[in-house]
């Protein structure tokens, strides 16, 4: 068996972390490629068709942190141009429907991983699709699935399910990695991830581990950025660099090999014992255990053969020190 273990696909979620500006949306492009992430994404939030016009606040802070849609079909341009993949995360049908053209994956939030008709939408496209399962429980998981294969029944070929905790930042003990082993087990047909909002990278190398074939982690190029809270809970370069460097490392762990093409069948004959005699015998003596040594040698009768060997009559001499054979043995 060789290997079936393909390598993670790391997403550096830049989110709103550019806070509505052009040029930090592309330094945050360069940053990512630089770490080497396979695709960048962005979240287009119209912010009059994602927040009641009672919450002034929150229109306030997504209007500022809304791009325009000039610099949004840039960002789009640049990142082509820097060859790396980039895709968003849509909250309403008529952005969507304007951009969906200018993209090949798309993402699903927590938010509205039960808002069905949206989700028809997307899934219609056919192109790859990551669906975050925050706030969902595995019942709903369930209905989700089922709602999935009715709108076509091979959605698993593009669509990826992605673990996740709808806290920020979310606590060590509240990220529930084996729900990663739940859906492996219950989803088989389907590519699972996970989508990370703790502090640091060790959760998400956790996940990877467990067989997470996605990874989704928030990007920054400063954790002390602005007061927003996405920046705290986001990697830094830094901390991006690193978990691409690992996630290859843990593929290579996770490597499935024929046993007899690995390095430690290589090196059989050095690391197995033989038996041999302490103590010179005599013709037709039985050999007791007293009186043999186990060393390590790649010739001889292995330990594993003791005890066929114990009580046996010998049928000529042999010297202390010698490797015992079946020449010896009656």
């Amino acid at each position: 068996m060789q290997n079936n273990h393909k390598k993670a696909f790391i997403i550096a979620e830049i989110g709103n972390n550019h806070e509505g500006c052009f040029y930090q949306a592309k330094k945050l492009i360069n940053a990512a490629k630089k770490c080497g992430v396979d695709a960048v994404k962005l979240q287009y939030i119209n912010p009059n068709k994602f927040i009641p016009p009672s919450d002034k606040k929150n229109l306030k802070k997504y209007e500022r942190f809304k791009l325009s849609k000039e610099n949004f079909l840039k960002l789009i341009k640049y990142s082509k141009k820097k060859k790396i993949k980039i895709f968003s995360t849509f909250f309403d049908f008529n952005s969507f429907n304007e951009f969906k053209k200018y993209f090949d994956m798309y993402k699903i939030s927590s938010t509205d991983n039960n808002f069905y008709d949206f989700i028809k939408t997307i899934v219609k496209e056919k192109k790859r699709t990551f669906i975050s399962l925050g706030l969902l429980t595995n019942i709903e998981i369930k209905k989700l699935i089922n709602f999935l294969n009715k709108i076509d029944q091979n959605n698993h070929k593009y669509i990826t399910l992605l673990h996740c905790s709808s806290s920020y930042p979310l606590a060590y003990n509240e990220a529930n990695l084996k729900q990663i082993l739940f859906l492996k087990k219950n989803y088989p047909k389907y590519q699972i991830g996970y989508s990370d909002h703790t502090l640091g990278i060790e959760t998400s190398l956790c996940a990877l581990s467990l067989g997470a074939e996605v990874i989704e982690k928030h990007f920054t190029l400063n954790n002390n950025f602005s007061k927003f809270r996405d920046h705290k809970l986001s990697s830094n370069p830094n901390e991006m660099e690193q978990l691409v460097k690992k996630s290859k490392i843990i593929n290579q762990l996770l490597t499935t090999k024929s046993f007899k093409k690995t390095n430690q069948f290589k090196n059989k004959k050095f690391y197995r014992r033989s038996i041999f005699v302490n103590k010179d015998l005599k013709n037709g003596s039985k050999i007791k255990i007293k009186d043999l040594d186990f060393f390590r040698a790649s010739k001889g009768i292995s330990v594993r053969y003791l005890s066929k060997v114990v009580n046996k009559k010998l049928k000529q001499n042999i010297k202390k020190g010698n490797l015992l054979s079946k020449t010896f043995i009656k």
